[in-house]
């Protein structure tokens, strides 16, 4: 039985520091390895930088004969030693104490990197949870709860940001899910449509400086995540619909030939006890090889026989299977496409009567700032020239609704255009995988007449070996 920490620890005898346990644990980064130890029996006090008291069984830092003039040189620091090599913080096991002193060399005590490791004890107590042990000492319950409201500001705050990070970190992940059954579904690129035609339009910056130019955009908006929305739940059913399609027909397939290879097992079965018998009477009386090998040949070129018909039933039901889930597939590939265009000539109704709306609004505004006592000057750089000439405005329009109309067309080609290849690309994939199967199957079942042939033949050769 593995001893426990807390037994361990209660067995050893504690040890009192001494000048030679002081030497034995000061800590000299560099240099040369073999020279340690005479460095650290002839350095003076004075000059240690780190003493590391771990494991040593001691009961209390105190003795430090030479150190007592460095008013930090007792500075308790949380280390924790990992006796099997599996990193991350002192959650669990015992820290140990290691005593470090500033280093004059390097500038004034305090500076950055003069105490590293210096954790108070009551941080270590309220920020590390289910903490044991703790300097050799069991941690008790009341100096975690004085701990903890020591440090509440700090917790409270600890807490709100770990809580953050975890929402932060769900909503991401939720995300990521979202965007790949977008892209499964085939609808990647759906959701972003009415931001991209914006990001993509040469226009938009300069019509959004024009004070009202832009409004009915807004309106469009909202009519597009209401069409987006249906159109949405109508390709995610379709979705849920091929994956159905495909898992049922998959199941079938399995089941039916999962039937065919035990039918083909009955008669292998059958073969291999035939076999057997006659090799038995074969060792039993060699003389008789050519006559007890007979029967199970005979057997063999039936079975060879039997196999193929199994496998010929086989590919002819596949054929009848993959024709059935080509065609329902295929229906359903075809009806998104409907979907598809449906959804896409919205789309493109929204923006045309945005297109219109725009440009009656930009006729007017023309008209307005164009008179005489006009407050044209008034507004932005981008929003004058635009204004200040008819041809540039009605230009600036026309180049606005191509780049909306282009993206428009663009998703609905490249989407229709994945639907229908992916879903031939399924038949295919099916059609190649029954052709593989049948090339695969044909092969076992000539390998293994074969194989059992050139055995038998060897069986009904012994007795001639053996009288040779």
């Amino acid at each position: 039985m593995p001893v426990s920490l807390e037994r361990l620890i209660a067995e050893v005898e504690p040890n009192v520091i001494t000048e030679a346990l002081t030497r034995d644990c000061i800590q000299i980064a560099g240099g040369d390895p073999d020279t340690l130890d005479e460095k650290r029996r002839n350095m003076h006090f004075k000059d240690i930088e780190c003493l590391a008291f771990s494991f040593r069984g001691l009961a209390r830092i105190d003795n430090l004969k030479g150190l007592h003039n460095q008013p930090d040189l007792a500075r308790p620091v949380v280390q924790q030693d990992h006796q099997d090599s599996r990193p991350g913080p002192p959650d669990q096991a015992g820290g140990s104490v290691v005593v470090q002193q500033p280093d004059h060399r390097a500038g004034k005590p305090g500076q950055a990197g003069q105490f590293e490791c210096a954790v108070p004890r009551s941080y270590v107590l309220s920020h590390v949870k289910d903490l044991t042990y703790l300097d050799y000492r069991r941690v008790a319950g009341a100096d975690v709860q004085a701990a903890m409201e020591q440090h509440q500001d700090e917790m409270n705050e600890l807490q709100e940001r770990e809580e953050q990070a975890a929402l932060e970190a769900k909503a991401a992940q939720e995300k990521l899910a979202h965007n790949a059954l977008m892209k499964e579904a085939n609808l990647d690129g759906v959701e972003s449509l009415v931001e991209d035609m914006i990001k993509e339009d040469p226009e938009w910056p300069r019509f959004i400086t024009v004070p009202g130019l832009t409004d009915a955009w807004n309106d469009v908006r909202d009519k597009f995540n209401v069409a987006t929305e249906d159109f949405k739940a109508i390709i995610l059913e379709q979705h849920s619909r091929k994956k159905n399609e495909y898992a049922e027909w998959k199941s079938v397939v399995t089941t039916f030939l999962a039937e065919k290879d035990t039918a083909a097992k009955v008669h292998l079965t059958e073969y291999e006890k035939m076999k057997k018998k006659a090799v038995r009477a074969i060792q039993a009386s060699p003389g008789d090889a050519d006559t007890q090998v007979l029967g199970p040949k005979v057997r063999l070129m039936a079975l060879k026989d039997e196999l193929l018909d199994l496998e010929q039933e086989a590919v002819e039901v596949l054929g009848e299977l993959l024709q059935e889930f080509d065609r329902s597939y295929s229906e359903i590939a075809e009806s998104n496409k409907t979907h598809f265009n449906t959804y896409f000539t919205q789309i493109r109704d929204l923006q045309n009567n945005f297109f219109a709306a725009m440009t009656q609004a930009a006729m007017g505004m023309y008209e307005k700032y164009n008179q005489e006592n006009s407050d044209l000057e008034s507004l932005p750089e981008d929003a004058r020239i635009l204004l200040s000439d008819k041809d540039a405005l009605i230009n600036s329009l026309q180049a606005s609704h191509d780049a909306h109309t282009s993206r428009i067309d663009m998703l609905e080609d490249r989407l229709v255009s994945t639907e229908l290849r992916s879903a031939n690309d399924l038949n295919n994939q099916n059609a190649l995988w029954s052709a593989k199967r049948n090339r695969d199957r044909i092969s076992e079942i000539i390998n293994y007449i074969e194989r059992n042939m050139l055995e038998l033949d060897e069986l009904a050769g012994e007795e001639d070996n053996g009288e040779g």
